[in-house]
Protein backbone atom coordinates (compact mmCIF):
# COMPACT_ATOMS: atom_id res chain seq x y z
CA UNK A 1 0.00 0.00 0.00
CA UNK A 2 2.88 2.49 1.20
CA UNK A 3 4.67 1.48 -2.65
CA UNK A 4 1.49 2.02 -4.37
CA UNK A 5 0.56 5.64 -3.08
CA UNK A 6 4.25 6.46 -1.70
CA UNK A 7 4.19 9.44 -4.18
CA UNK A 8 0.88 11.20 -4.91
CA UNK A 9 2.49 14.58 -5.92
CA UNK A 10 3.83 12.93 -8.85
CA UNK A 11 1.32 10.82 -9.91
CA UNK A 12 -1.08 13.60 -9.86
CA UNK A 13 1.24 15.80 -12.21
CA UNK A 14 1.27 12.59 -14.72
CA UNK A 15 -2.65 12.63 -14.33
CA UNK A 16 -2.71 16.64 -15.11
CA UNK A 17 -0.62 16.26 -18.27
CA UNK A 18 -2.92 13.53 -19.40
CA UNK A 19 -6.68 13.98 -21.73
CA UNK A 20 -9.54 13.84 -19.91
CA UNK A 21 -10.37 10.26 -20.85
CA UNK A 22 -6.39 9.10 -19.62
CA UNK A 23 -6.76 10.80 -16.67
CA UNK A 24 -10.11 8.93 -15.64
CA UNK A 25 -8.04 5.37 -16.06
CA UNK A 26 -4.96 6.45 -14.51
CA UNK A 27 -6.99 7.71 -11.46
CA UNK A 28 -8.46 4.06 -11.55
CA UNK A 29 -5.52 2.60 -10.94
CA UNK A 30 -5.00 4.82 -7.35
CA UNK A 31 -8.11 6.87 -5.82
CA UNK A 32 -6.89 9.81 -4.52
CA UNK A 33 -7.54 9.07 -0.27
CA UNK A 34 -9.48 12.95 -0.12
CA UNK A 35 -12.28 14.32 -1.20
CA UNK A 36 -10.68 17.21 -3.05
CA UNK A 37 -11.03 16.36 -6.79
CA UNK A 38 -11.17 18.75 -9.05
CA UNK A 39 -14.85 18.65 -11.03
CA UNK A 40 -13.25 17.83 -14.29
CA UNK A 41 -10.85 14.96 -12.08
CA UNK A 42 -13.95 13.28 -10.32
CA UNK A 43 -13.96 9.39 -10.10
CA UNK A 44 -16.96 7.46 -12.16
CA UNK A 45 -19.19 5.17 -10.50
CA UNK A 46 -17.44 2.30 -12.69
CA UNK A 47 -14.09 3.26 -11.45
CA UNK A 48 -15.39 3.25 -7.35
CA UNK A 49 -17.13 0.25 -8.22
CA UNK A 50 -13.79 -1.59 -9.66
CA UNK A 51 -11.93 -0.06 -6.74
CA UNK A 52 -14.04 -1.17 -3.93
CA UNK A 53 -14.25 2.54 -2.89
CA UNK A 54 -17.85 3.91 -1.71
CA UNK A 55 -19.01 7.68 -0.92
CA UNK A 56 -20.12 8.51 2.80
CA UNK A 57 -22.43 10.78 3.66
CA UNK A 58 -20.09 13.47 3.96
CA UNK A 59 -19.01 13.08 0.76
CA UNK A 60 -15.53 12.05 1.37
CA UNK A 61 -14.78 8.51 -0.44
CA UNK A 62 -14.36 4.74 1.47
CA UNK A 63 -12.26 2.02 -0.27
CA UNK A 64 -11.70 -1.40 1.31
CA UNK A 65 -8.94 -0.16 3.63
CA UNK A 66 -11.32 2.72 5.27
CA UNK A 67 -12.48 2.15 8.81
CA UNK A 68 -16.16 1.33 9.29
CA UNK A 69 -16.23 3.18 12.27
CA UNK A 70 -15.44 6.87 11.46
CA UNK A 71 -16.21 10.23 13.43
CA UNK A 72 -20.11 10.71 12.79
CA UNK A 73 -19.13 14.88 12.66
CA UNK A 74 -15.36 15.06 11.53
CA UNK A 75 -13.67 18.21 12.90
CA UNK A 76 -14.48 20.97 10.75
CA UNK A 77 -11.20 22.40 9.20
CA UNK A 78 -12.06 26.31 10.03
CA UNK A 79 -14.61 27.04 12.77
CA UNK A 80 -17.92 28.54 12.15
CA UNK A 81 -18.17 31.81 13.34
CA UNK A 82 -19.38 32.70 16.43
CA UNK A 83 -22.66 34.58 16.02
CA UNK A 84 -22.86 36.53 18.81
CA UNK A 85 -18.95 37.43 18.21
CA UNK A 86 -19.94 41.31 18.64
CA UNK A 87 -22.69 40.98 20.73
CA UNK A 88 -20.11 39.30 23.10
CA UNK A 89 -17.58 41.89 22.63
CA UNK A 90 -19.76 45.10 22.98
CA UNK A 91 -21.05 43.61 26.59
CA UNK A 92 -17.52 42.70 27.40
CA UNK A 93 -16.53 46.16 27.06
CA UNK A 94 -19.89 47.75 28.57
CA UNK A 95 -19.17 44.94 31.79
CA UNK A 96 -15.44 46.76 32.06
CA UNK A 97 -16.53 50.32 31.08
CA UNK A 98 -19.26 49.64 34.77
CA UNK A 99 -16.70 47.92 36.59
CA UNK A 100 -14.03 50.03 36.41
CA UNK A 101 -15.85 53.04 36.54
CA UNK A 102 -16.97 51.80 40.39
CA UNK A 103 -13.23 51.01 41.04
CA UNK A 104 -11.88 54.70 39.75
CA UNK A 105 -14.50 56.45 41.52
CA UNK A 106 -13.42 55.67 44.51
CA UNK A 107 -9.54 55.75 44.51
CA UNK A 108 -8.92 59.77 45.70
CA UNK A 109 -11.82 59.51 48.19
CA UNK A 110 -10.51 56.29 49.83
CA UNK A 111 -7.49 57.88 50.08
CA UNK A 112 -8.59 60.62 51.34
CA UNK A 113 -10.64 58.31 53.78
CA UNK A 114 -7.47 56.62 55.11
CA UNK A 115 -5.58 59.94 55.54
CA UNK A 116 -8.36 61.47 57.89
CA UNK A 117 -8.68 58.36 59.88
CA UNK A 118 -5.31 58.12 60.61
CA UNK A 119 -4.67 61.66 60.94
CA UNK A 120 -7.71 62.14 63.45
CA UNK A 121 -5.65 58.56 65.49
CA UNK A 122 -1.96 60.36 64.80
CA UNK A 123 -2.76 63.35 66.55
CA UNK A 124 -5.43 62.38 69.20
CA UNK A 125 -2.65 59.94 70.51
CA UNK A 126 -0.56 63.44 71.29
CA UNK A 127 -3.67 64.12 73.34
CA UNK A 128 -4.70 66.36 71.10
CA UNK A 129 -8.73 67.01 71.39
CA UNK A 130 -10.06 66.57 67.78
CA UNK A 131 -14.15 66.06 67.64
CA UNK A 132 -15.17 63.32 64.63
CA UNK A 133 -15.97 66.70 61.88
CA UNK A 134 -14.15 67.19 59.28
CA UNK A 135 -13.42 70.75 59.99
CA UNK A 136 -11.56 69.48 63.43
CA UNK A 137 -8.62 68.72 61.05
CA UNK A 138 -8.33 71.27 58.85
CA UNK A 139 -5.69 73.11 61.15
CA UNK A 140 -3.72 69.90 61.33
CA UNK A 141 -1.13 69.38 58.82
CA UNK A 142 -1.91 65.50 57.55
CA UNK A 143 0.71 65.64 55.29
CA UNK A 144 3.78 64.88 57.79
CA UNK A 145 5.79 61.85 57.33
CA UNK A 146 4.08 59.57 59.82
CA UNK A 147 0.76 59.83 58.48
CA UNK A 148 1.46 59.77 55.16
CA UNK A 149 3.87 56.82 55.68
CA UNK A 150 0.78 54.96 56.95
CA UNK A 151 -1.25 56.27 54.25
CA UNK A 152 1.02 54.62 51.60
CA UNK A 153 1.63 51.46 53.82
CA UNK A 154 -2.16 50.56 54.44
CA UNK A 155 -2.77 51.19 50.56
CA UNK A 156 0.34 49.51 49.83
CA UNK A 157 -0.70 46.26 51.59
CA UNK A 158 -3.89 45.90 50.52
CA UNK A 159 -2.96 46.03 47.06
CA UNK A 160 -0.82 43.12 48.08
CA UNK A 161 -3.69 41.46 49.79
CA UNK A 162 -5.78 41.51 47.06
CA UNK A 163 -3.61 39.75 45.15
CA UNK A 164 -3.14 36.55 47.33
CA UNK A 165 -6.90 34.83 46.00
CA UNK A 166 -5.36 35.38 42.02
CA UNK A 167 -2.36 33.89 43.43
CA UNK A 168 -3.34 30.96 45.12
CA UNK A 169 -6.66 30.41 42.97
CA UNK A 170 -5.02 31.80 39.57
CA UNK A 171 -4.40 28.59 37.89
CA UNK A 172 -6.69 26.14 39.30
CA UNK A 173 -9.71 28.86 38.09
CA UNK A 174 -8.45 29.07 34.62
CA UNK A 175 -8.17 25.10 34.36
CA UNK A 176 -11.52 25.55 35.56
CA UNK A 177 -12.87 28.16 32.62
CA UNK A 178 -11.46 25.92 29.88
CA UNK A 179 -13.35 22.51 31.22
CA UNK A 180 -16.98 24.48 32.73
CA UNK A 181 -16.94 27.84 31.25
CA UNK A 182 -16.10 31.03 31.63
CA UNK A 183 -19.09 33.07 32.79
CA UNK A 184 -19.48 31.06 35.66
CA UNK A 185 -15.48 31.62 36.74
CA UNK A 186 -16.05 35.49 35.87
CA UNK A 187 -19.48 35.59 38.21
CA UNK A 188 -17.78 33.81 41.16
CA UNK A 189 -15.23 36.43 40.97
CA UNK A 190 -16.91 39.31 40.94
CA UNK A 191 -18.91 38.33 43.32
CA UNK A 192 -15.84 37.92 45.79
CA UNK A 193 -14.60 41.53 45.04
CA UNK A 194 -17.63 42.86 46.39
CA UNK A 195 -17.90 41.34 49.16
CA UNK A 196 -14.73 42.69 50.18
CA UNK A 197 -15.59 45.93 48.90
CA UNK A 198 -18.83 46.02 51.20
CA UNK A 199 -16.43 45.13 54.22
CA UNK A 200 -14.14 48.11 54.06
CA UNK A 201 -16.76 50.25 53.12
CA UNK A 202 -18.23 48.82 56.86
CA UNK A 203 -14.68 49.31 58.53
CA UNK A 204 -14.03 53.04 57.52
CA UNK A 205 -17.37 53.67 59.07
CA UNK A 206 -16.52 52.44 62.10
CA UNK A 207 -13.33 53.65 62.80
CA UNK A 208 -13.77 53.51 66.75
CA UNK A 209 -14.75 50.05 66.99
CA UNK A 210 -12.52 48.90 63.95
CA UNK A 211 -8.64 49.20 63.19
CA UNK A 212 -8.13 50.45 59.81
CA UNK A 213 -5.82 47.74 58.81
CA UNK A 214 -8.54 45.26 59.18
CA UNK A 215 -8.77 46.22 55.45
CA UNK A 216 -5.86 44.09 54.94
CA UNK A 217 -8.04 41.32 55.84
CA UNK A 218 -11.16 42.02 54.18
CA UNK A 219 -9.28 41.31 51.42
CA UNK A 220 -9.17 37.21 52.11
CA UNK A 221 -12.80 37.14 51.15
CA UNK A 222 -11.75 37.57 47.32
CA UNK A 223 -10.72 34.13 47.89
CA UNK A 224 -14.44 33.16 47.13
CA UNK A 225 -13.62 33.81 43.40
CA UNK A 226 -9.61 34.21 42.91
CA UNK A 227 -10.51 38.27 43.09
CA UNK A 228 -9.86 40.53 40.24
CA UNK A 229 -6.66 38.36 38.77
CA UNK A 230 -8.97 35.77 38.03
CA UNK A 231 -11.81 38.49 36.65
CA UNK A 232 -9.08 40.29 34.42
CA UNK A 233 -7.82 37.14 32.54
CA UNK A 234 -11.09 35.71 32.01
CA UNK A 235 -12.24 38.57 30.31
CA UNK A 236 -9.22 39.07 27.76
CA UNK A 237 -10.05 35.21 27.51
CA UNK A 238 -14.14 35.33 26.49
CA UNK A 239 -12.35 38.49 24.01
CA UNK A 240 -9.98 36.02 22.97
CA UNK A 241 -12.53 33.38 22.10
CA UNK A 242 -14.25 35.41 19.75
CA UNK A 243 -11.88 37.45 17.54
CA UNK A 244 -9.38 36.08 15.03
CA UNK A 245 -5.39 36.03 15.81
CA UNK A 246 -4.81 39.36 13.40
CA UNK A 247 -7.48 41.10 15.21
CA UNK A 248 -6.73 40.09 18.88
CA UNK A 249 -4.22 43.41 19.25
CA UNK A 250 -6.32 45.22 18.59
CA UNK A 251 -9.20 44.41 20.27
CA UNK A 252 -6.97 44.07 23.35
CA UNK A 253 -6.66 47.73 22.65
CA UNK A 254 -10.07 48.55 22.22
CA UNK A 255 -10.55 46.85 26.09
CA UNK A 256 -8.13 48.61 27.29
CA UNK A 257 -9.56 51.73 25.47
CA UNK A 258 -12.93 51.10 28.04
CA UNK A 259 -11.00 51.26 31.13
CA UNK A 260 -9.07 54.74 30.15
CA UNK A 261 -12.45 55.54 29.49
CA UNK A 262 -13.45 55.06 32.67
CA UNK A 263 -10.56 56.61 34.22
CA UNK A 264 -11.35 59.55 32.15
CA UNK A 265 -15.10 59.94 33.26
CA UNK A 266 -14.81 58.30 37.28
CA UNK A 267 -11.78 60.98 38.01
CA UNK A 268 -13.66 64.31 37.44
CA UNK A 269 -16.61 63.19 38.89
CA UNK A 270 -15.33 61.52 41.64
CA UNK A 271 -13.14 65.34 42.42
CA UNK A 272 -16.69 66.99 42.20
CA UNK A 273 -18.08 64.68 44.49
CA UNK A 274 -15.25 65.05 46.59
CA UNK A 275 -15.91 69.42 47.09
CA UNK A 276 -19.01 68.21 49.30
CA UNK A 277 -17.64 64.74 50.67
CA UNK A 278 -15.19 61.59 50.08
CA UNK A 279 -18.40 59.41 51.38
CA UNK A 280 -20.41 60.15 48.54
CA UNK A 281 -18.49 58.70 45.86
CA UNK A 282 -16.66 56.11 48.30
CA UNK A 283 -20.24 54.50 49.31
CA UNK A 284 -21.51 54.92 45.50
CA UNK A 285 -18.64 52.21 44.17
CA UNK A 286 -20.34 49.47 45.37
CA UNK A 287 -23.69 50.27 43.91
CA UNK A 288 -22.39 50.39 40.65
CA UNK A 289 -20.46 47.27 40.74
CA UNK A 290 -23.42 45.67 41.63
CA UNK A 291 -24.84 46.59 38.47
CA UNK A 292 -21.97 45.38 36.46
CA UNK A 293 -21.91 42.47 38.40
CA UNK A 294 -25.39 41.51 36.97
CA UNK A 295 -24.52 41.94 32.94
CA UNK A 296 -22.50 38.61 33.69
CA UNK A 297 -25.14 37.19 33.22
CA UNK A 298 -26.74 38.59 29.91
CA UNK A 299 -23.44 37.14 28.67
CA UNK A 300 -23.18 33.97 26.35
CA UNK A 301 -21.06 31.22 27.37
CA UNK A 302 -17.62 31.11 24.58
CA UNK A 303 -16.16 28.32 25.99
CA UNK A 304 -17.44 26.22 23.02
CA UNK A 305 -15.58 28.60 20.41
CA UNK A 306 -12.28 27.77 21.53
CA UNK A 307 -12.92 23.86 21.44
CA UNK A 308 -14.21 24.65 17.90
CA UNK A 309 -11.52 26.28 16.95
CA UNK A 310 -8.64 23.78 19.03
CA UNK A 311 -10.41 20.96 16.57
CA UNK A 312 -10.34 22.86 13.39
CA UNK A 313 -6.49 23.34 13.55
CA UNK A 314 -4.60 20.87 12.59
CA UNK A 315 -1.92 21.15 15.38
CA UNK A 316 -4.39 19.07 17.17
CA UNK A 317 -5.15 15.56 16.44
CA UNK A 318 -8.78 13.14 16.80
CA UNK A 319 -7.61 11.46 19.18
CA UNK A 320 -5.53 14.13 21.62
CA UNK A 321 -9.23 16.04 21.01
CA UNK A 322 -11.09 12.67 22.50
CA UNK A 323 -7.92 12.30 25.29
CA UNK A 324 -9.26 15.58 26.48
CA UNK A 325 -12.98 15.14 26.06
CA UNK A 326 -12.49 11.50 28.47
CA UNK A 327 -10.18 13.80 30.82
CA UNK A 328 -13.19 16.19 31.38
CA UNK A 329 -15.35 12.90 32.33
CA UNK A 330 -12.35 11.59 34.89
CA UNK A 331 -12.33 15.35 36.55
CA UNK A 332 -16.32 15.28 37.62
CA UNK A 333 -15.75 11.64 38.98
CA UNK A 334 -12.15 11.61 40.49
CA UNK A 335 -10.41 13.81 42.76
CA UNK A 336 -7.41 12.58 41.77
CA UNK A 337 -8.15 13.69 38.21
CA UNK A 338 -7.79 17.56 39.12
CA UNK A 339 -4.05 17.69 39.99
CA UNK A 340 -3.21 15.08 37.05
CA UNK A 341 -5.49 17.18 34.57
CA UNK A 342 -3.54 20.68 36.29
CA UNK A 343 -0.25 19.09 36.01
CA UNK A 344 -0.71 18.04 32.11
CA UNK A 345 -2.78 21.32 31.54
CA UNK A 346 0.12 23.90 32.38
CA UNK A 347 3.00 21.51 31.46
CA UNK A 348 3.26 23.74 28.09
CA UNK A 349 4.06 27.05 29.98
CA UNK A 350 7.15 25.32 31.94
CA UNK A 351 8.71 24.01 28.66
CA UNK A 352 8.77 26.91 26.67
CA UNK A 353 11.70 29.58 27.65
CA UNK A 354 10.05 32.31 25.44
CA UNK A 355 6.93 31.92 27.65
CA UNK A 356 8.77 32.53 30.91
CA UNK A 357 10.36 35.20 29.42
CA UNK A 358 7.11 37.20 28.80
CA UNK A 359 5.53 36.09 31.79
CA UNK A 360 8.52 37.87 33.77
CA UNK A 361 7.96 40.88 31.49
CA UNK A 362 4.45 40.73 32.05
CA UNK A 363 5.53 40.98 36.29
CA UNK A 364 7.41 43.82 35.60
CA UNK A 365 4.92 45.53 34.04
CA UNK A 366 2.18 44.94 36.37
CA UNK A 367 4.59 45.94 39.29
CA UNK A 368 5.27 49.27 37.22
CA UNK A 369 2.16 50.39 37.11
CA UNK A 370 1.56 50.11 40.68
CA UNK A 371 4.04 52.96 40.91
CA UNK A 372 0.85 55.29 39.52
CA UNK A 373 -1.02 54.03 42.76
CA UNK A 374 2.04 56.68 44.66
CA UNK A 375 1.29 59.07 42.09
CA UNK A 376 -1.79 60.90 44.26
CA UNK A 377 0.55 60.92 47.55
CA UNK A 378 3.47 61.61 45.56
CA UNK A 379 1.97 65.17 44.05
CA UNK A 380 -0.07 65.64 47.21
CA UNK A 381 3.28 65.79 49.32
CA UNK A 382 5.31 67.26 46.92
CA UNK A 383 3.15 70.34 45.49
CA UNK A 384 1.39 70.92 48.28
CA UNK A 385 -1.74 69.79 46.70
CA UNK A 386 -5.00 68.36 48.03
CA UNK A 387 -6.01 64.65 46.66
CA UNK A 388 -8.99 66.06 44.82
CA UNK A 389 -6.85 68.19 42.91
CA UNK A 390 -4.03 65.55 42.45
CA UNK A 391 -6.27 62.64 41.51
CA UNK A 392 -6.68 65.11 37.69
CA UNK A 393 -3.41 63.80 37.23
CA UNK A 394 -4.73 60.54 36.77
CA UNK A 395 -7.10 61.46 34.02
CA UNK A 396 -4.42 63.20 32.12
CA UNK A 397 -2.40 59.89 31.72
CA UNK A 398 -5.73 58.23 30.76
CA UNK A 399 -6.57 61.02 28.48
CA UNK A 400 -3.02 60.27 26.76
CA UNK A 401 -3.66 56.54 27.08
CA UNK A 402 -6.97 56.59 25.47
CA UNK A 403 -5.91 58.27 22.58
CA UNK A 404 -3.25 55.86 22.00
CA UNK A 405 -5.38 52.97 22.17
CA UNK A 406 -8.03 54.36 19.90
CA UNK A 407 -6.25 56.21 16.91
CA UNK A 408 -2.55 55.67 17.54
CA UNK A 409 -2.09 52.24 18.14
CA UNK A 410 -4.72 50.71 15.60
CA UNK A 411 -3.03 52.29 12.62
CA UNK A 412 0.19 51.63 13.53
CA UNK A 413 -0.61 47.75 13.73
CA UNK A 414 -2.67 48.25 10.13
CA UNK A 415 0.86 50.05 9.10
CA UNK A 416 2.79 47.30 10.57
CA UNK A 417 0.60 44.30 9.28
CA UNK A 418 0.09 46.11 5.72
CA UNK A 419 2.85 47.91 4.50
CA UNK A 420 5.68 46.34 6.45
CA UNK A 421 4.38 43.02 6.17
CA UNK A 422 4.76 42.23 9.72
CA UNK A 423 3.49 39.06 11.33
CA UNK A 424 1.02 39.56 14.58
CA UNK A 425 3.72 37.98 17.07
CA UNK A 426 6.47 40.72 15.35
CA UNK A 427 4.28 43.77 15.25
CA UNK A 428 3.57 42.88 19.32
CA UNK A 429 7.11 42.00 20.14
CA UNK A 430 7.96 45.48 18.58
CA UNK A 431 5.17 47.11 20.43
CA UNK A 432 6.35 45.99 23.39
CA UNK A 433 9.97 46.81 23.08
CA UNK A 434 8.88 50.54 22.02
CA UNK A 435 6.47 50.43 25.16
CA UNK A 436 9.26 49.53 27.44
CA UNK A 437 11.84 52.41 26.22
CA UNK A 438 9.08 54.96 27.20
CA UNK A 439 8.28 53.76 29.99
CA UNK A 440 11.62 54.03 31.62
CA UNK A 441 12.19 57.46 30.15
CA UNK A 442 8.83 58.47 31.54
CA UNK A 443 9.53 56.70 35.24
CA UNK A 444 12.88 58.23 35.56
CA UNK A 445 11.67 62.01 34.50
CA UNK A 446 8.55 61.25 36.91
CA UNK A 447 11.37 60.46 39.96
CA UNK A 448 12.62 63.86 39.08
CA UNK A 449 10.23 66.27 38.32
CA UNK A 450 10.51 69.98 39.88
CA UNK A 451 7.52 71.10 39.30
CA UNK A 452 4.09 70.27 37.88
CA UNK A 453 4.86 70.78 33.83
CA UNK A 454 7.40 68.79 34.31
CA UNK A 455 5.67 66.16 36.02
CA UNK A 456 2.96 66.38 33.45
CA UNK A 457 5.14 66.00 31.07
CA UNK A 458 6.35 62.84 32.21
CA UNK A 459 2.82 61.40 32.49
CA UNK A 460 2.04 62.39 28.59
CA UNK A 461 5.26 59.87 27.79
CA UNK A 462 3.71 57.18 30.66
CA UNK A 463 0.72 56.90 28.80
CA UNK A 464 2.32 56.66 25.61
CA UNK A 465 3.69 52.92 26.82
CA UNK A 466 0.85 51.90 28.89
CA UNK A 467 0.27 49.16 25.68
CA UNK A 468 2.98 47.29 27.66
CA UNK A 469 1.13 44.10 29.41
CA UNK A 470 -1.76 44.15 26.75
CA UNK A 471 0.91 43.70 23.96
CA UNK A 472 2.51 41.03 26.25
CA UNK A 473 -0.76 39.45 26.47
CA UNK A 474 -1.46 39.68 22.58
CA UNK A 475 2.16 38.10 22.26
CA UNK A 476 1.61 34.88 24.73
CA UNK A 477 -1.15 33.73 23.28
CA UNK A 478 0.40 33.31 19.62
CA UNK A 479 2.60 30.12 20.94
CA UNK A 480 -0.23 27.90 22.75
CA UNK A 481 -2.87 26.07 21.12
CA UNK A 482 -6.92 28.33 21.76
CA UNK A 483 -7.92 25.28 24.31
CA UNK A 484 -4.74 26.39 26.23
CA UNK A 485 -5.98 30.23 26.25
CA UNK A 486 -7.45 30.54 29.75
CA UNK A 487 -5.09 28.79 31.26
CA UNK A 488 -1.84 30.81 30.13
CA UNK A 489 -3.66 33.67 30.77
CA UNK A 490 -4.98 32.49 33.98
CA UNK A 491 -0.92 31.82 34.76
CA UNK A 492 -0.76 35.74 33.39
CA UNK A 493 -3.04 36.60 36.36
CA UNK A 494 -0.87 34.72 38.37
CA UNK A 495 2.01 36.43 37.22
CA UNK A 496 -0.17 39.83 38.00
CA UNK A 497 -1.14 39.16 41.21
CA UNK A 498 2.30 38.77 42.24
CA UNK A 499 3.91 41.45 40.89
CA UNK A 500 0.92 43.43 42.61
CA UNK A 501 1.80 41.51 45.71
CA UNK A 502 5.42 42.50 45.26
CA UNK A 503 5.14 45.92 44.11
CA UNK A 504 2.28 46.97 47.20
CA UNK A 505 4.70 46.75 50.51
CA UNK A 506 8.47 47.31 48.16
CA UNK A 507 6.69 51.08 46.72
CA UNK A 508 5.41 51.69 49.87
CA UNK A 509 8.65 51.21 52.10
CA UNK A 510 10.38 52.84 49.13
CA UNK A 511 8.07 55.94 49.80
CA UNK A 512 8.05 55.86 52.75
CA UNK A 513 11.97 55.84 52.96
CA UNK A 514 11.77 59.29 50.91
CA UNK A 515 9.69 60.42 53.35
CA UNK A 516 12.37 60.10 56.01
CA UNK A 517 15.40 61.22 54.04
CA UNK A 518 13.62 64.20 52.91
CA UNK A 519 12.37 64.97 56.17
CA UNK A 520 15.20 63.40 57.82
CA UNK A 521 13.21 62.77 61.21
CA UNK A 522 9.74 62.64 62.17
CA UNK A 523 7.80 65.60 63.21
CA UNK A 524 6.89 65.43 67.00
CA UNK A 525 5.07 67.88 68.86
CA UNK A 526 8.23 70.29 70.25
CA UNK A 527 9.74 70.79 66.81
CA UNK A 528 10.36 73.77 65.48
CA UNK A 529 7.49 74.25 63.14
CA UNK A 530 4.74 73.49 65.22
CA UNK A 531 3.25 75.88 67.39
CA UNK A 532 0.61 74.92 70.13
CA UNK A 533 -0.09 71.78 68.65
CA UNK A 534 -0.61 72.67 65.26
CA UNK A 535 1.29 71.72 62.40
CA UNK A 536 2.28 74.34 59.71
CA UNK A 537 1.32 73.38 55.86
CA UNK A 538 4.01 71.50 53.86
CA UNK A 539 4.23 74.53 51.93
CA UNK A 540 5.38 76.78 54.97
CA UNK A 541 8.50 74.76 55.72
CA UNK A 542 10.97 76.46 53.17
CA UNK A 543 14.47 74.81 51.80
CA UNK A 544 13.39 71.34 52.40
CA UNK A 545 14.16 69.26 49.69
CA UNK A 546 11.85 67.12 47.83
CA UNK A 547 14.38 65.17 45.44
CA UNK A 548 13.73 61.56 47.41
CA UNK A 549 10.30 61.45 47.16
CA UNK A 550 10.32 60.09 43.77
CA UNK A 551 12.26 57.28 44.93
CA UNK A 552 9.42 54.66 43.93
CA UNK A 553 9.44 55.98 40.19
CA UNK A 554 13.43 55.49 39.77
CA UNK A 555 12.69 52.39 41.29
CA UNK A 556 10.28 50.94 38.60
CA UNK A 557 12.50 52.64 35.60
CA UNK A 558 15.24 51.11 36.49
CA UNK A 559 13.01 47.77 36.25
CA UNK A 560 11.93 48.98 33.11
CA UNK A 561 15.27 48.82 31.71
CA UNK A 562 16.03 45.14 33.16
CA UNK A 563 12.49 44.33 31.08
CA UNK A 564 13.83 45.82 28.07
CA UNK A 565 17.00 44.17 27.87
CA UNK A 566 14.96 40.85 29.08
CA UNK A 567 12.82 40.81 25.79
CA UNK A 568 15.34 41.04 23.30
CA UNK A 569 15.80 37.30 24.25
CA UNK A 570 12.83 36.41 23.01
CA UNK A 571 12.26 34.00 20.28
CA UNK A 572 9.11 34.46 18.02
CA UNK A 573 7.00 31.10 16.90
CA UNK A 574 7.74 30.54 13.81
CA UNK A 575 4.91 30.12 10.86
CA UNK A 576 4.62 26.93 9.18
CA UNK A 577 2.30 26.52 6.25
CA UNK A 578 0.56 23.13 5.99
CA UNK A 579 0.29 22.34 2.19
CA UNK A 580 -3.02 19.78 2.91
CA UNK A 581 -5.12 22.73 4.23
CA UNK A 582 -3.45 25.63 2.67
CA UNK A 583 -3.39 27.10 6.21
CA UNK A 584 -0.44 28.94 7.74
CA UNK A 585 -0.11 28.61 11.59
CA UNK A 586 2.44 29.13 14.60
CA UNK A 587 4.18 25.91 14.92
CA UNK A 588 3.29 24.79 18.39
CA UNK A 589 2.99 21.03 19.88
CA UNK A 590 1.86 19.44 22.85
CA UNK A 591 5.34 19.15 24.09
CA UNK A 592 5.75 23.27 24.02
CA UNK A 593 6.87 25.57 21.43
CA UNK A 594 9.86 25.92 19.52
CA UNK A 595 13.01 28.21 20.63
CA UNK A 596 15.44 29.90 18.58
CA UNK A 597 13.50 29.23 15.15
CA UNK A 598 13.77 25.14 15.44
CA UNK A 599 11.68 22.66 15.83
Amino acid sequence: MVAEHGDLSEEWEHVESQDPQSRRTTSAKSPPSTNDFPPSLEPTNEEIAINGSSRNPEGQYNSETTPLLQYANPPQRYPPRFPKSVYVFCMTLLLILIIDVSNDIQKAPQTEIFEKIICRRFYRDGNHALSDSASSLERYDCKIEPVQSEVALINGWLDTFAMLPGIVLGLPLGVLADRLGRRPVLFLSLFGIWLSELCIKVICLLPDIFTLRLVWFAQFIQLFGGGSGVATSTLYVMVTDVTDEEDRANAYFKVAAAVLLSQIVATPIAAAMMSKSPWIPFLLSPVLFLVGMLLVLALPETLKVAVASTRASSMLSREEFERTREGEMLLKNRIVAVFRKFANSTQFMWQDINLLLLLFVFFVGNLGSQSMQILLQYASKKFGWSLARASMLISIRAGVSFALFVAVLPSLTKLMLHRFNYTPAAKDLRVIQGSLALLFISSLLLGMAPNPPALIFALVIFGLGTALTLAVRSLIASFVLPIHVATLFSAASVVQSAGFFVAGPLLANTFKWGLTLNDRQHPRFGDPWVSNGVVAREGDKKGKSTFWLGLPFLLTSALYLMSLMTVSLVRLPQPVSFASTGETVAHQGEEGSMDNGEA
